[in-house]
């Protein structure tokens, strides 16, 4: 199936459900016409604002982070959980921003040089399912806990194996094909 086949699949299914009269999808149509119209008043754009300004206490945590909370126990946890109950900031809402807050400049560098490597580094076509996994793990990274929650952290760590794997194979190929014309060259020399 190509891209455009995908895309277009993807277009037809959209405008599918928005002309569907069914109580679900017109609610989450109406949500998401009212989050649009709160603009930076959305509490998720007020909790990333906060995340990104004002949550790291110095120069150290914004560079590495300030941990992982350890929700209603540590003295952070609690202040986290205290943000979630009187603001309404939850780090899981802001997902990427979520990353940089545990963990710093750091892991959003890696992130970036990970996503990047996805549209870069070829594969083959049995593997294209790995790009299809980070590319999802991109999209949904902007407002969701995937990048970070153990529920997808392992299959991330799978799927980032099996990439790396996969170049590394293509990449020995190239050089023992490479070789292997030398070889033929020289061959063809000394037999002149």
């Amino acid at each position: 199936m190509g891209v455009l086949q995908i895309f277009g699949s993807f277009l037809a299914l959209i405008v599918f459900l928005q002309n569907v009269q069914h109580p679900i999808i017109e609610g989450l149509i109406d949500s998401t016409r009212s989050d649009a119209r709160l603009g930076t008043n959305y509490i998720r754009v007020l909790a990333g604002e906060y995340f990104l300004s004002d949550f790291s206490p110095n120069l150290v945590t914004q560079l590495l982070g300030n941990g992982v909370p350890y929700f209603g126990v540590s003295n952070f946890g609690l202040y986290v959980d205290s943000l979630g109950v009187s603001q309404e900031y939850f780090l899981s809402d802001v997902g990427i921003i979520a990353v940089y807050v545990m963990f710093g400049v750091l892991a959003i560098l890696a992130y970036l040089l990970i996503f990047i490597k996805s549209f870069i580094i070829p594969l083959p076509e049995k593997f294209q399912y790995l790009k299809y996994y980070l590319w999802f793990m991109l999209l949904t990274s902007l407002t969701w806990y995937t990048t970070y929650h153990y529920h997808y952290l392992i299959i991330t760590v799978y799927v980032l194996y099996m990439y790396q794997a996969v170049y590394l194979e293509q990449e020995e190929n190239k050089l023992q094909l490479q070789e292997s014309e030398k070889e033929l060259d020289r061959e063809i020399i000394v037999s002149e």
